[in-house]
């Protein structure tokens, strides 16, 4: 069983600079053209670009698209 399954830590993966995939998600904190901003069990992460969009989203995937310039984790204290 994959590891981040057995301890509820995210998976990301970044593909290219215009894909950026999160499973096992908590929420959609903050959703701009320039700005994603997800909530997740060990913290927040914001994804930072431009014409941004989710392109897909369920109960544990979330992929966003767009032209992403930087990604910031913030992580849970």
């Amino acid at each position: 069983m994959p590891s981040e399954l057995v301890t509820n830590r995210s998976r990301m993966v970044m593909l290219g600079n215009t894909e950026f995939m999160i499973e096992n998600y908590d929420g959609i904190i903050e959703y701009e053209v320039n700005r994603i901003r997800v909530s997740t069990a060990s913290g927040k992460v914001a994804i930072i670009g431009e014409d941004l969009t989710i392109s897909e989203l369920d109960n544990e995937e979330l992929l966003v698209s767009g032209c992403i310039k930087s990604i910031e984790l913030e992580g849970n204290e």
